[in-house]
This record gives structure tokens, C-alpha cells and sequence, in this order.
């Protein structure tokens, strides 16, 4: 049993470029309305304790374009958004005013819109037109409004405090012109202080700052992508490699120049992107004189196979030699990890925080060795959506509690290897260990399925090789700036990530029309077209059910309706992609079926939901809610209850639809991912061959 137990939090923060290569403007605004919330928000609350002790990874990506969003605010280079509610309340064409609300409407409702009762209000009016039912029916005063509660749900608990804020809060509505600007310059002046407010945490030894490879890309992927390693994904068919080991090594030497010049100092570690590494990918961090690195516990226990391996080892870093030097690893708890990124946000703050440290002291208890290290390692901005108080009343008792807890010391990354090794040298334990192979993989499954595993993403990767193949063998740094841009950008991970049907994200549009766009930058300076994205039907075939219904169902919302959808239909909701594929399950299948006239459906529960949406595309576009049962009864599943006239949907027709899932917390989870579940109307003779003795 240790004495202590050292607390290695790691958060990271990273978004994807969004800035187009041909106009110069970022296409979302999400970099700003992270800059306004999570970032800002995460430094308050380490500034509020200064006991805790945490490393901040932060991606050149990300620290560019905060830059970026401050050079250019009131110029023609602020982000599409920005531009757009700048003319309020000036009338917009209607296509501009459906984009424009739709993502005003981009945040959680639980925690974001319900709190102000006017968001809730548009939020209500409008869901019939953003389901595709008609126009919307805002007025200029109303659009105005909602772009001011748009940028005040995302004014996280600091810029809360404000003065100015608070009392455009208490107002709740009928905003002026110079009130919004006025919120606008409040914005400003929050993102231009993250640099600095970074840089003072670091100077004082409470923070180290981290850093990923340049454009966030997935290193083993660059270093060699081999399709043959993915026949779930069509790799067999046309296999192809992408190798290209420079370009690995520029994205980490990037990172590291543009980290020096930034803070004056090189990093001394790196979490690479997605935790994904390989022993290639670790040859080129090792390179750059890196003294750690940190990926996921999978990838340790599969280094570890064929040799004595236990938790007591998880808790410790571990050096592996490279050709060019070495390095050591942290390997991330997994549970633990997890438990902060998606289930305590349900918890009550102070209830979540003491399951924590409960769990963190039974680690130290459990583990043999002095010095044990547990590296929680997470997404340091998405979370705090979904958490009550934009997570400022968990971060608060988190960071509290480890300040002054008696047994669990709260430690950067280079603090823990520091004390691994000196607990080595002084023979108190085992130190650091060793590893004589690296497993490639990443933090989700252990593998680099979610960035090559599926048709649509190797796609992705072959249109890449094909732009790099026109500048073969020419390093990025010896390209026109244009061109190394545009494949530094197209060798980014997060295009990948949303590629396939795992994924789900209502800009996915947006995405495919910047990958072509760098495409076209690439091509076009090789005096050649860039070829077309396969068109979205031949990247995402429909889900189909894993069970057809075997008679008509009959249900009537009463707890005897488990004996009706026992005929169903169903789709396996866990297996199919989309953001219910995750750490806690909230729902198992989705149960269907028919009666004359009538489609039924029901999503069976695992966890609390307040509602679901189904969302139609096909023969109609329509949307419906879940009818609400009464709620003494409890019944295990969602239900909803729709006629085929409301699709228009005559016997044998097809159904295309989506599922959205609303959680008790606010979390809205979508399925099947990026592309559509298929179902068919019985013909009218459904019944009487459906007779089983």
C-alpha cells in the first residue's frame, strides 16, 4: 500500500480548423464560443484554487485560431456567425436567417436554453420549422434576441459575474442593438486574456501546458496507413498505403516551434492526437526531444501481452527506447477517466467529486509499489455542456478536494515521471518501467478504427493520397505555403472522425465542403481537378433492422404492451455508430412495428430519458416527439405513435429516419450516427401472412 497516491489530471483542448482556405473566414464558430466558456471557465476555476495542479494540453490548431479570432474581430475575417448577427436587426434572405438560427439553436437544452426562459420559448416555436415543417416564424426583433441568448448561454460562470452580463440576463429579452454589441466586446476581451492568463498559470508552477502535433493528426496514420489492416472497411478491395513519415515529423516539429515562440520554452511532453501511438509515431516524438508522451490503458496491457502484466502497472509511466532516443508514457485510467467525461454530470457535484476521490484512494490502496502515478486524461472543454453550472460546482470540489486531501497529491505530468524516477533511484520502488514494444492504437477501443475503419473514412484517406502523390517525395516545408497548408490540414484527424456513420453532427455538410476545399487547393496548384466526394448514398448505405416485426402490433401504452412488442421488429441501437455508442448506456433497441394505419415504435431505456424526436426523411420530412406516458407507470421504453398519412406513406413504401434521445441531464445523443435507418410499410396483406401455429 503507497502512502500517496499521485493525481496526474491532463485536459485537453483542441478544435479542428475551421477557417476555409478560400475565403479566410472560419465557417463555425465554435473556437470562439469554447474561447467564451469551457477555456475561460477552466482557467477560473485553477486561478480559484491555487492548490490544484494539472497539465493543460493545448493544440496548435486551437491556439492559431484564438489568435486569429482576436486579429480580425470587426473585420471581414470573423467567422461566418459573427458576420451574419452583425447585421441584425437588419432583414436577412431567408436562407441565411434558417442557417443563421439553426446554429443558434446549437446548444444544450437542459443546461444552455431551458435556463432562459425566452431561448426556451423561440427554441419551442421554431422546432416544427427546423424539422423541416415550414418557415420560421421569427421576427426581426426575434432573431435579434435569439442571437443575444445564443451568446449568453455560452458565457460561461466567469463572464457570468460580470456586471453587464448579469444584467442582460435579469432583462431576459427585448434586446437592443448596443446591448449585444456590448456583450460582443465582453467576448472579445475574454478571449484576448486566454493567452496571457495561460502563460501566468505556467509561470507559477500550477499548471505545465502540453501540446499535440500540429494539425491534430493520428500519427501511426501518417507514419503508415496500410488498408489491408481495415477489410471491415473495403481495404482489400483497392488496397492502397499512406506513408509518409515526414510529414509526421513536421507536424511534431511544428508544435513544438510554435509552442517555444508562444511561451518561451519548448513542451516537455505531448498527449498526440487522440492518444493514438504507435513505435513509429513515438521515433518522431522521441525526435523532437519529448520526455513523455501519454495514450489510453489498452494500448498498455496489449504492449504488455505475452508478459506478467497488472493494474499495479497502470499506475506508473513507462520509457520505451526508440532509435532516436527514449521516452516515457503515461497510460490513462480508462474508468476513471470516463466518469468525469460522461457520467458525473448527472451526480451532484459534491456526490460525484467524493465517488471520485473514493475510488482514487482505493487505487492507492490496491497498488504495491511507492510513488504510484493515476493519469486522468479527458477533453477539457465539451464536457462542461453537459454539467450544472458549466461545471464550475464540480471543478470547484474537485479541485478542493485534491488541494487538501491527505493521501492524494495533485501533480502536473513532469512532477509525477519526476518523482516515478527518484522513487527508482532511491530504491523506495520499482520507478519507471520499461517496455520493450509499443501497440498501436488510440484512447477509443484500443485501435484506429474510428479514423480508417470504415469505407467512408479510407475513402477520405485515398483522395489524400492521391493529392500528396502529385508533390511525391517534396517535404511539406519545401511546398508553396498554400499547398503545405491545405495537406497539413487534409492530414488532420478530425475530418476522419466524422467521415462513416459513428459520428454524428448537424455541420456535417460544412466539413465535407472544407475537406474539398483543401482538396481543390492541393490539385489546383498541380494544374488539376479535384475529384468529386463519392456521393453520400454510396458512403453510408442505410441501417437495416436486425429483426423484421413477425405480426402486427397492437400497443396502447399500458404496462401489458410487453406482450405486444414482443412481434416487433427491432434495431440494435448500441451496435449501429452515432454518439449513444459510448461509456454508459441509455438505451438497448429500437422496437418497431405496424398496425392498420399506424407505425409504432419504442426505444427500450437503460437509463432516465425526458424524450426522443424521430426525424423522417423519407417519404416526407417530418418530425415527431414521443407521446408521454403517464409518469406513475414507468414503463421501460419511449414511445411514439405515428399514422402513415402523416408520412404519406402507402403499403410497401420506404421509411428513412433518425433518432435523437434527450437525457435527463440535457445531453441530446443521436443514432444511427451519419446516415440513416431504413424500414419498409407492410403490404395490406401483412396480417393475414404473418399467421404462425
Amino acid at each position: 500500500m503507497a502512502d500517496h497516491l499521485n493525481v496526474a489530471l491532463l485536459w485537453h483542448f483542441h478544435q479542428p480548423d475551421y477557417v476555409h482556405p478560400d475565403e479566410g473566414v472560419a465557417v463555425l464558430p465554435w473556437v470562439r464560443m469554447h474561447g467564451v466558456r469551457g477555456y475561460t471557465d477552466m482557467l477560473a476555476a485553477l486561478e480559484a484554487e491555487p492548490g490544484a495542479r494539472v497539465t493543460l494540453n493545448v493544440t496548435p490548431v486551437l491556439l492559431a485560431q484564438l489568435e486569429r479570432c482576436v486579429a480580425t474581430w470587426g473585420g471581414p475575417g470573423e467567422d461566418r456567425l459573427l458576420s451574419l448577427c452583425r447585421r441584425l436587426p437588419t432583414a436577412l434572405p431567408e436562407g441565411e436567417r434558417a442557417a443563421l438560427a439553426a446554429l443558434l439553436f446549437s446548444a444544450n437544452r437542459a443546461h444552455m436554453i431551458a435556463p432562459l426562459p425566452r431561448y426556451l420559448e423561440l427554441l419551442e416555436r421554431c422546432e416544427p420549422a427546423l424539422k423541416g415543417d415550414g418557415r420560421l416564424p421569427l421576427s426581426d426583433a426575434d432573431l435579434l434576441d435569439l442571437a443575444v441568448l445564443f451568446h449568453l448561454a455560452w458565457s460561461g460562470f466567469r463572464l457570468r459575474r460580470r456586471q453587464e452580463v448579469v444584467a442582460l440576463l435579469r432583462k431576459g429579452r427585448g434586446y437592443t442593438r448596443e446591448e449585444f454589441d456590448q456583450l460582443l466586446a465582453l467576448h472579445r476581451d475574454e478571449i484576448a486574456s486566454l493567452l496571457p492568463r495561460l502563460k501566468l498559470l505556467a509561470e507559477s508552477g500550477q499548471v505545465e501546458l502540453s501540446t499535440t502535433p500540429d494539425q491534430h493528426p493520428i500519427l501511426p496514420l501518417l507514419c503508415k496507413l496500410d488498408s489491408h489492416e481495415f477489410p471491415q472497411a473495403g481495404g482489400l478491395d483497392a488496397p492502397f498505403t499512406y506513408e509518409q513519415p515526414g510529414d509526421a515529423a513536421d507536424h511534431v516539429a511544428r508544435a513544438v516551434a510554435g509552442f517555444e515562440r508562444r511561451f518561451g520554452a519548448p513542451p516537455r511532453g505531448m498527449w498526440p492526437a487522440e492518444g493514438a501511438i504507435s513505435e513509429a509515431a513515438l521515433r518522431e516524438l522521441a525526435r523532437a526531444k519529448l520526455a513523455w508522451a501519454a495514450s489510453d490503458e489498452a494500448l498498455l496491457f496489449a504492449s504488455s501481452s505475452g508478459a506478467a502484466s497488472s493494474r499495479d502497472d497502470l499506475y506508473r509511466p513507462h520509457r520505451f527506447a526508440t532509435p532516436d532516443g527514449a521516452i516515457a508514457l503515461f497510460f490513462r485510467d480508462h474508468e476513471l477517466s470516463d466518469r468525469i467525461g460522461f457520467q458525473y454530470q448527472s451526480w451532484p457535484a459534491e456526490a460525484a467529486v467524493r465517488d471520485l476521490v473514493r475510488r482514487l484512494d482505493e487505487v492507492r490502496g490496491a497498488v504495491a509499489h511507492e510513488a504510484p502515478v493515476v493519469a486522468l486524461i479527458l477533453d477539457g472543454e465539451n464536457p462542461w455542456e453537459n454539467y450544472p453550472g458549466a461545471g464550475e460546482p464540480f471543478l470547484a470540489a474537485l479541485y478542493r478536494e485534491l488541494a487538501h486531501h491527505p493521501r492524494l497529491a495533485p501533480v502536473t505530468m513532469s512532477e509525477a515521471l519526476a518523482r516515478a524516477d527518484a522513487a527508482g533511484a532511491g530504491g523506495r520502488g520499482p520507478g519507471v518501467g520499461t517496455l520493450l514494444r509499443v501497440a498501436k492504437g488510440s484512447w477509443i477501443g484500443g485501435n484506429l478504427d474510428t479514423w480508417a475503419g470504415q469505407r467512408e473514412k479510407l475513402d477520405g484517406w485515398r483522395l489524400l493520397a492521391q493529392a500528396r502523390a502529385l508533390f511525391a517525395g517534396v517535404p511539406l516545408a519545401e511546398l508553396p505555403p498554400a499547398v503545405a497548408t491545405s495537406l497539413r490540414a487534409l492530414e488532420g484527424s478530425d475530418w476522419y472522425w466524422w467521415f462513416g456513420d459513428d459520428h454524428f453532427t448537424a455541420q456535417r455538410d460544412l466539413f465535407e465542403a472544407l475537406f474539398h476545399a483543401h482538396l481543390r487547393v492541393v490539385f489546383r496548384a498541380a494544374g488539376r481537378d479535384a475529384p468529386p466526394l463519392p456521393p453520400p448514398d454510396a458512403r453510408r448505405e442505410d441501417l437495416r433492422p436486425a429483426r423484421e416485426p413477425l405480426e402486427a402490433v397492437r400497443p396502447r401504452g399500458l404496462p401489458t404492451d410487453l406482450f405486444e412488442w414482443q412481434s416487433a421488429g427491432w434495431f440494435e441501437l448500441q451496435a449501429a455508430g452515432g454518439s449513444m455508442t459510448r461509456a454508459r448506456r441509455v438505451a438497448r433497441r429500437l422496437l418497431f412495428g405496424f398496425e392498420q394505419g399506424v407505425l409504432h415504435v419504442a426505444v427500450e431505456r437503460e437509463a432516465k430519458l425526458l424524450k426522443g424526436r424521430l426525424f423522417f426523411a423519407e417519404p416526407r420530412p417530418r418530425g415527431f416527439d414521443s407521446i408521454l406516458d403517464p409518469a406513475g407507470w414507468q414503463l421501460p421504453w419511449l414511445r411514439f405513435e405515428i399514422a402513415s398519412g402523416d408520412l404519406a406513406a402507402a403499403p410497401g413504401a420506404t421509411l428513412r429516419f433518425r433518432l435523437e434521445l434527450e437525457t435527463e441531464e440535457g445531453e441530446v445523443l443521436h443514432w444511427p450516427g451519419g446516415r440513416l435507418a431504413r424500414l419498409r410499410v407492410p403490404e395490406r396483406a401483412f396480417e393475414a401472412a404473418r399467421w404462425y401455429v
